[in-house]
C-alpha cells in the first residue's frame, strides 16, 4: 500500500471506530468490519486488541474473525502464533473454510512445520 492512499483509509477507519464505539448493539458483522479494516491497513495491534475485546465480551467469533487474525500473524512471519490461533479456533469448535486453511498452510510453510502442513492439507481434502 502506498502512503498516498494509506492516510485517508486510516482516518476513515478511525472515524468508523468512533461510530462503532457509540453503537448500543454491536454484532459480529460490525466487529469483523473493524477487525478486517485494521488488518488491511497494517494496524495489526488494533486488530489484536479488537480480537481480545471480542473474546472478553463473549462475542461469538466466526470464521472471518479467526481467519483475519491468522492471516495477520502469517503476514508478519509469525507462523507459530498463527498456528496457535488456529488451534484455539479448532478447540472453540469454529469451522475453518478453505481460505482459513490456505492461511494456515502459509503459516506452516513459513516455519517449516511439515507435519502440521500435512495435517492441514488432509483436513482440507477430507473435511471440506
Amino acid at each position: 500500500m502506498n502512503s498516498w492512499n494509506a492516510h485517508p483509509k486510516c482516518k476513515r477507519l478511525d472515524d468508523a471506530n468512533k461510530v462503532f464505539e457509540l453503537m448500543e448493539v454491536k454484532d459480529v458483522v460490525s466487529w469483523n468490519a473493524l477487525v478486517t479494516g485494521y488488518s488491511q491497513i497494517g494496524r495489526f495491534d488494533e486488530t489484536l486488541g479488537l480480537f481480545e475485546r471480542m473474546r472478553e465480551e463473549e462475542i461469538e467469533l466466526n470464521v472471518v474473525t479467526w481467519s483475519v487474525v491468522i492471516l495477520g500473524y502469517v503476514q508478519r512471519d509469525l507462523g507459530y502464533e498463527a498456528l496457535n490461533i488456529f488451534k484455539e479456533m479448532m478447540l472453540s469448535r469454529a469451522e475453518p473454510n478453505v481460505i482459513t486453511l490456505v492461511f494456515v498452510l502459509s503459516g506452516c510453510a513459513s516455519i517449516g512445520a511439515l507435519r502440521q502442513g500435512k495435517e492441514t492439507h488432509c483436513y482440507l481434502f477430507l473435511c471440506l
